[in-house]
């Protein structure tokens, strides 16, 4: 451009006509001079006139005839010709077979063939391939069917054919800083996903292909899209219609945060309740039980609420987690598939990353069903993993089962360095610069050579576990927590109960029996089977396999952690709901209960699978046998929180 105008041009006015930004040209015109060194040319700024090429205009001549010599590199494989096929049409639509021939270096069959083979990954897409005789190519289509469709060929082979534009990525990445404050809040993974939305959306817009019809939209993302769109039109010299913005919003309420989200939406029951038929179809025998695993069905919650609008959208996002995962778990991943069968009636699929990204929580689950429960070292152990509270949980869970009672793992977060000085030696999956403690950086998925470091910390290079010197608050803390323990341990053994209930009874009564046994107050009471009734709606109570019907839930109708058996008086109950089964195990916990005391009780939940003589007596109501069960069990745990807390 330069060469040919043969006069100063302002550095806008470059930028328009390229349909790139200033900072583009700007980064360009730095890194030019090794290219021209060798005609003789050189760029340079004329205040208040712009920049000019200067040099012979022989030499000129020979830059623009090589540059001219320039052509596109041949396609490396079939598949690869047909992405830069896809692109093209996608790109330039309504060309004839002759100029897409050209433009890969084939015979125009060829492209017709192509064409053929490209239609049904087209139709998977929500788009269609239409020849027109004499009109050439054209992709019928929403325009938001189309970027979906440059986005998944971009997840294939970065940057495809040229298209979209690198620049418009690299400016992106260059306003990071600008973004950051509104973006710190997802995953990586979900980052870049986005940042490639917008490199597709700005391009699409600069050809003059906005969104015409205005989506969904997501309310309480739209401070965040405003905010997202000033800088890309600040930036790009565009312009975003109030589709765009829409459209930014759902891409937003896609993105993983970082941290577990601690609102309460008034979906959410209906999540846990997608949660408990996934859980039913990950491990049918075990269901009952990774079902009274809070950190399962809260993280699963979690998860689904950005999944469904990826899932609705056909937003697809990359795990990098992905392929250890199916060659670690790979059971795991054949279950989680199973599982995931229930998210296909919200879409037309789902891809195996959003599978993988699943079986993080559910292979962290099914490690702590694992483990022993032996007494452990007082080795704390921090794990901060920046890909989303599943991944956190895995990693964590996989540290205890490579240590086992060496070491206390807890899930730390990534921004909250207080917290971390509670630790010995921190795992984490970012470097955590300018701390006096061990930190080992590993992925998310451990290799032979992290467990090795990760054992070298833990010994200190002296055979001894790394001992920090702590905070005085946090001894405190843990006697406090120690307190609400043996409290609670105090509560469930003076308000153990067995009553007596018609054989008939439905799951209404259960929960109205339940209210007046523990409840202290009227109010009280209906807290509890209003409680006890939510929870039957999102799954059954019914355990077969135990012979049990499971009442539990949080309530604030009780200040501190019941447990309770109810019995029927002709041994079994004859009602069609539960019919053969043999009593019903009533467990509470106070609304704001820690994780310790929600632990301990199901600490009670795990016993019944795993003492066979426990769960006889529960099913017979025997109550000399089940307190004395319920005592055993509680001094166990408490024994060993001991050790973690007095001693750690």
């Amino acid at each position: 451009m330069l060469a040919a105008e043969g006069k100063p041009l302002q550095v806008k006015e470059v930028a328009d006509r390229l349909r790139v930004s200033k900072r583009t040209v700007f980064r360009e015109l730095a890194n030019i001079g090794s290219v021209l060194e060798p005609y003789g040319l050189e760029v340079s700024s004329i205040p208040g006139e712009g920049v000019t090429l200067e040099g012979s205009p022989r030499a000129m001549k020979s830059l623009v005839d090589d540059l001219n010599k320039l052509g596109a590199p041949d396609p490396a494989d079939r598949r690869d010709r047909r992405d830069k096929l896809i692109l093209a049409v996608l790109q330039t639509p309504g060309r004839k077979l002759a100029t897409y021939a050209e433009r890969l270096k084939v015979s125009a069959s060829t492209i017709s063939h192509d064409l053929d083979d490209i239609q049904p990954w087209l139709a998977g897409r929500n788009l269609s391939l239409h020849r027109k005789p004499g009109m050439g190519i054209a992709i019928a289509g929403e325009e938001m069917s189309v970027r979906r469709a440059v986005l998944a060929l971009i997840r294939r082979a970065e940057s495809p054919g040229g298209y979209p534009r690198p620049d418009i990525l690299l400016d992106i990445l260059d306003g990071k800083a600008e973004l950051e404050p509104a973006l710190h809040w997802i995953t990586p993974q979900s980052r870049d996903a986005l940042d490639k939305y917008m490199w597709v959306m700005t391009q699409r817009i600069m050809d003059g292909r906005p969104l015409s019809v205005p989506g969904r939209v997501f309310a309480e993302f739209s401070h965040i899209a405003e905010r997202l769109s000033r800088v890309l039109e600040e930036t790009f010299n565009i312009s975003l219609n109030r589709g765009e913005v829409g459209a930014l919003t759902v891409e937003l309420a896609s993105c993983r945060p970082i941290l577990p989200s601690e609102r309460k939406d008034k979906g959410d029951g209906e999540l846990a309740a997608l949660a408990a038929e996934m859980i039913a179809l990950f491990d049918p025998a075990q269901a009952h039980v990774l079902s009274m695993d809070e950190a399962l069905v809260s993280g699963l919650v979690s998860h689904l609420r950005t999944a469904l609008v990826r899932i609705r959208h056909g937003i697809e996002l990359t795990d990098p987690m992905r392929d250890q995962i199916i060659e670690k778990y790979p059971d795991t991943m054949n279950r989680c598939r199973a599982a995931c069968e229930v998210l296909r009636r919200f879409g037309g699929g789902v891809p195996e990353d959003e599978i993988s990204l699943v079986a993080t929580h559910f292979g962290a689950a099914l490690l702590r069903l694992s483990e022993s429960g032996a007494m452990r070292r007082p080795v704390r152990v921090g794990v901060i993993c920046v890909h989303g509270v599943g991944s956190s949980y895995l990693l964590a869970s996989q540290v205890k089962k490579a240590f086992g009672a060496r070491v206390i793992v807890e899930v730390a977060w990534h921004d909250d360095a207080e917290q971390w000085l509670r630790y010995d030696v921190l795992v984490s999956t970012t470097e955590l610069p300018g701390l006096e403690m061990p930190v080992i950086v590993t992925p998310p998925i451990l290799r032979e050579g992290d467990i090795g470091r990760i054992d070298e910390a833990l010994m200190g290079g002296r055979g001894d576990p790394v001992v920090r010197e702590k905070p005085p608050t946090a001894f405190v803390e843990d006697l406090r927590r120690m307190e609400e323990l043996l409290s609670g341990a105090a509560d469930v053994i003076e308000n153990f109960s067995v009553t007596a209930l018609s054989d008939n009874a439905n799951i209404r009564e259960m929960a109205a029996r339940a209210g007046d046994v523990f409840g202290e107050t009227p109010d009280a009471s209906k807290e509890i089977a209003d409680g006890l009734m939510a929870r039957e709606k999102i799954s059954t109570q019914a355990v077969r396999e135990l012979s049990v019907v499971l009442l539990h839930c949080r309530t604030a109708g009780v200040k501190g952690p019941r447990f309770g058996v109810m019995t029927p008086a002709g041994g079994v109950f004859a009602g069609s709901s539960f019919k053969d089964l043999k009593s019903a195990v009533v467990m509470l916990i106070p609304e704001a209960a820690s994780r310790e005391l929600s632990e301990m009780m199901g600490s009670l939940s795990a016993a019944l699978i795993e003492q066979e003589r426990f769960l006889r007596a529960v099913q017979a109501g025997a109550s000399p046998v089940i307190q004395e069960n319920l005592s055993e069990v509680l001094r166990a745990y408490l024994s060993n929180v001991s050790v973690q807390k007095l001693k750690g």
